[in-house]
C-alpha cells in the first residue's frame, strides 16, 4: 500500500538529483576549462606587455612569465581535483611525458649549471599541470578543439589587424612578426593555426561554422606568406593538403592507413633518387627549397653546435644550462662564425636553430632516445585511434597528426621540442596530454 502523497511526485528522487548535480558539475568544469584555455593564450601570446619585443634571455629567466604560469597551475588544480578519476587515468596513460620530464631532471646531476636546470624543469612541470587541467576538463576532441580554435582565431585576427593598422610595428626586417617576438615565432604560430583549422573542417557540420573555419585556414596561409618564411609555408601546405586528408582517410580502413607509410617511402625514394641522379648536395636542396643554401646562416651555427655536442655526446651539458646562461656563458663563443666580430650578434643567438641538436646538447643521446620514445607513443595512440569512425575522433586525430608533423619538421630549423620557451614544444605537451585524456575518456 502506497504511503506517499502527491507532493512526493513533485520531489525528484535521489537518482534524478544525482544526475542533475553531475550535469551541473560537467557544465562548471567545461567552462572552467574554457577559461583556463583563454588564460593560457593570454599568457603565452599576449602577456602583460603585448606590444613589446623582448628577446632577452638569461639564467634568471622572466619572473613575470614564471608567476603567470604558476597562476595558470593554480587555476588548473581545482579542475583536476573535480575530475580526479579522469586525471588519474590520464596521468597513468601519459607515462611517456613523465619519462621525458624525469630525464630532464636527471640531467641536473651532471649539468654545468644545475640550479638553472632545476628551474627550467619546474616550468616544464607547471606546463604539464596546466595541460592536465585542460585535458580533463575538455576531455572530448570537440570541446578541446573548439576552445583552442577560438584561441588561435583570436590571435590570428590580432596579428592581421596589427599588420594593417600598425605595419611599422608588425613587420621586422625579415617579414611579418605580428604580435610575436620575431617572425620565426610567428611562423610557428602560423603552423599551429593551420593544424587546428584544417582539423576542425573534419568535425564541423554547421555551414556557417564550417565556412568560417575554412576562411580562417586560408587566412592562416596568407599570414605565413606574409611572414616570408618559405619553409613554414611549405610545411603548412604539406600538412593541410596532403597529411590532413591522409590521416582522415586512414580511419576508413587498413588499406588507406597503409598508404601513409607507402607515401612516406615513395617521398624518401624520390629524394634519394634525385640526389643520386643529379648529384645534389645538402646545399643544393637548401637552395631549391628555401632559396638560401646556408639556411640564413644556420649552417655555421649547426657546425659549431655539433662541436659542442661532441664534448658530452652521451649525457649532454644539462637541460636549460646551455643557452639560458646568456651573457655569462655562450656555447658558440669559442667557435668562429658570422658572430665572431659582433658581441651583440652572438647574444642574439639563443639556440642551435635545430631542436634535435639542442636535445643532444642538453641531454646527449640519453635524452634524445627518450624523447623519440615520447614521439613514438603519440604515433602509436594515433594508429590505435584509426579504428574509430566518429567524426570528432577523426578530427582530433588529424589535429594531433598534423600538429606533430608540423612540430617535427619545424624542429629542424627552430629549437622547440622540450626546449625552454619553445612555442610549439609547449603546446606539444598540452596536445600529448589531451590525446591521452581523449583515449581514456569514458562517457
Amino acid at each position: 500500500m502506497a504511503t506517499g502523497t502527491w507532493l512526493d511526485d513533485l520531489t525528484p528522487d535521489r537518482e534524478t538529483r544525482n544526475r542533475q548535480r553531475a550535469a551541473l558539475g560537467n557544465v562548471i568544469v567545461l567552462w572552467a576549462g574554457r577559461l583556463l584555455m583563454a588564460a593560457v593564450f593570454f599568457v603565452v601570446f599576449v602577456g602583460f606587455h603585448p606590444l613589446s619585443r623582448d628577446l632577452t634571455g638569461g639564467a634568471s629567466g622572466n619572473i613575470q612569465r614564471q608567476l603567470s604560469f604558476i597562476s595558470l597551475a593554480l587555476i588548473a588544480m581545482p579542475i583536476i581535483l573535480m575530475r580526479w578519476g579522469q586525471a588519474l587515468r590520464t596521468v597513468a596513460g601519459a607515462w611517456h611525458l613523465w619519462l621525458v620530464l624525469a630525464a630532464l631532471g636527471a640531467t641536473a646531476l651532471w649539468s654545468n649549471f644545475p640550479d638553472v636546470t632545476v628551474r627550467r624543469l619546474i616550468l616544464m612541470m607547471i606546463i604539464a599541470v596546466v595541460g592536465l587541467g585542460l585535458a580533463v576538463s575538455l576531455n572530448r576532441p570537440r570541446d578541446y578543439m573548439i576552445a583552442i580554435g577560438c584561441g588561435f582565431g583570436f590571435i590570428l585576427a590580432f596579428d592581421m589587424v596589427l599588420a594593417v593598422a600598425m605595419p611599422s610595428f608588425a613587420y621586422d626586417a625579415l617579414g611579418l612578426a605580428g604580435l610575436h617576438p620575431q617572425k620565426n615565432v610567428a611562423g610557428m604560430a602560423g603552423l599551429m593555426f593551420v593544424s587546428i583549422f584544417v582539423s576542425l573542417l573534419f568535425g564541423l557540420r554547421h555551414p556557417a561554422a564550417f565556412w568560417t573555419v575554412a576562411f580562417m585556414l586560408v587566412l592562416s596561409l596568407v599570414f605565413l606568406f606574409l611572414t616570408n618564411s618559405k619553409t613554414s609555408l611549405g610545411i603548412a601546405l604539406i600538412s593541410a593538403v596532403i597529411a590532413a586528408p591522409a590521416f582522415a582517410l586512414a580511419h576508413r580502413g587498413l588499406v588507406f592507413a597503409s598508404m601513409l607509410g607507402l607515401g612516406l617511402v615513395v617521398a624518401v625514394g624520390i629524394v634519394v633518387f634525385a640526389t643520386g641522379t643529379f648529384h645534389l648536395s645538402g646545399a643544393d636542396w637548401a637552395e631549391m627549397t628555401t632559396g638560401d643554401p646556408t639556411f640564413t646562416g644556420r649552417d655555421q651555427i649547426w657546425a659549431a653546435s655539433v662541436q659542442e655536442i661532441a664534448k658530452a655526446p652521451l649525457l649532454g651539458h644539462g637541460f636549460g644550462a646551455v643557452w639560458s646562461m646568456l651573457p655569462l656563458f655562450h656555447p658558440l663563443g669559442q667557435y668562429v662564425g658570422f658572430w665572431t666580430d659582433s658581441y651583440d650578434t652572438l647574444l642574439a643567438i639563443n639556440q642551435s636553430h635545430n631542436g634535435y641538436l639542442d636535445l643532444l646538447m642538453h641531454g646527449g643521446l640519453f635524452l634524445f632516445v627518450i624523447v623519440m620514445i615520447f614521439i613514438l607513443k603519440i604515433i602509436k595512440t594515433m594508429i590505435q585511434t584509426f579504428r574509430s569512425t566518429d567524426r570528432w575522433a577523426i578530427a582530433g586525430n588529424v589535429f594531433v597528426g598534423t600538429f606533430l608533423l608540423n612540430t617535427l619538421l619545424n624542429n629542424m630549423m627552430e629549437s622547440t621540442i622540450f626546449f625552454p620557451d619553445g612555442l610549439l614544444g609547449t603546446f606539444l605537451i598540452l596536445v600529448a596530454l589531451a590525446q591521452v585524456s581523449w583515449s581514456k575518456h569514458r562517457i
